[in-house]
């Protein structure tokens, strides 16, 4: 029998529990009542092997100022992400900081939904994987959602789902967000957030 380093099998544990939630992370306002399971959270505790810093995003602590490149923020998704920061301060957390990084992570999401005309969280075992790599993230989740028409409204969808209130409010220092609407003017959201 082969002795696997904790770190790969914590690892491969992850992107099982991924692939199998994968469906049942959804918020959608066609179905305000249904009774919606848990956000996806993949995180772990695990060491990144690497000493060096490849973060090659920027790091914002009010998230207002997203840096200037092509992942920059519109001011709609700048409101969400500052309800969201809203949120935690209000019981007692730590803002989130943006990422740009994460960005590039969020509008390939949100457009693979688009283009499939559902939510889900398809891959995101890959976009954990590209953010270990890209921005040493050692704690990983994802909120998805649709069809909401306000800030206010998309964020008190996630807070009142618990699965998703828990990655809202869980143990992770960065996050950034995409929404964007299909060609029928229809809302998809995707918000992610790390640990560093």
């Amino acid at each position: 029998m082969k002795f696997y380093p904790l770190k790969l099998i914590l690892i491969m544990l992850c992107s099982i529990i991924i692939s199998c939630s994968s469906d049942s992370n959804e918020i959608n306002l066609n179905e305000p009542d249904t009774n919606i399971d848990s956000g996806t959270d993949s995180s772990t505790d695990t060491d990144t092997d690497t000493d060096t810093d490849t973060d090659t995003g920027t790091d914002t602590d009010t998230g207002t100022d997203t840096g200037n490149n092509s992942n920059s923020n519109t001011s709609y998704e700048i409101e969400i992400m500052k309800l969201i920061n809203q949120h935690r301060i209000d019981i007692g957390l730590s803002e989130l900081k943006i990422l740009d990084v994460i960005k590039s992570q969020t509008d390939k999401h949100n457009d693979y939904m688009i283009i499939k005309k559902e939510i889900s969280h398809d891959n995101s075992g890959d976009r954990f994987k590209y953010l270990q790599t890209h921005a040493n993230a050692v704690g990983f989740a994802e909120n998805v959602a649709s069809g909401y028409t306000s800030a206010k409204a998309v964020v008190d969808g996630w807070i009142k789902s618990e699965g998703h209130r828990k990655n809202i409010e869980g143990n992770y220092t960065h996050f950034n967000l995409t929404a964007k609407q299909n060609q029928n003017g229809y809302w998809y959201y995707t918000n992610i957030f790390i640990r560093k």
